[in-house]
């Protein structure tokens, strides 16, 4: 007799990992653990930056959550591209790889601070280095470390943010993806969310 699978009852389970050991991003996404989601948040430093290992370590997640596509769950790595065309290509062969959990990748091109600038300026600048992106990001906000609190700190307004980059993203539409800067796909976090609350 076979045996039958039952459903779980509860929420969906979403897995953000982070690369390195900034706070940057950890910082930034714990405003969004909310009790009244409808689907439960959990935010993972990999303290690495190798693609490959995050990828790695989001199948290892998958596995011993024992996370299911069908019930919602998702695992999300969030990279930085750093405008390196074998970074991207690997990034792309990793979301197409055959696997029985689908570890998906959100990028920013070249680094999440950009999606930091959009909630301050409506056009980021052009920046040829995650450093200088960063520096921007000073010069926007003097008290700006990667450990200081930007979100709460400086009041950012995600609608703002989100708004920003749908309509820089929207200009992109014949330009490669590596090749397009400021670039970040951080809002489809947000769509995601905004999918699981309804």
């Amino acid at each position: 007799m076979k045996k039958r699978k039952f459903l779980r009852n509860r929420k969906p389970l979403i897995y953000l990992l982070f690369e390195g050991r900034n706070e940057t991003e950890y910082l930034y996404f714990s405003h969004f653990l909310l009790r009244e989601n409808k689907f439960v948040l959990k935010l993972v430093r990999c303290e690495v930056t190798d693609i490959k290992r995050i990828y790695k370590k989001g199948i290892n997640i998958a596995k011993d959550n024992d996370l299911d596509n069908k019930l919602g769950d998702r695992v999300i790595c969030v990279v930085d591209i750093d405008l390196n065309p074998s970074k991207y290509n690997l990034v792309n062969l990793l979301r197409n790889k055959k696997s029985k959990f689908y570890i998906d990748f959100i990028i920013s091109n070249p680094c999440f601070e950009i999606w930091l600038l959009f909630h301050l300026t409506k056009n980021p600048k052009v920046l040829n280095s995650s450093q200088l992106v960063k520096k921007e990001l000073q010069r926007c906000v003097p008290n700006y470390i990667e450990s200081y609190d930007i979100y709460e700190k400086e009041n950012l307004d995600l609608k703002v943010a989100r708004k920003n980059v749908q309509e820089k993203n929207n200009q992109y539409k014949d330009i490669l993806e590596l090749d397009r800067n400021p670039y970040t796909e951080v809002d489809k976090v947000f769509d995601l969310f905004d999918e699981l609350n309804k």
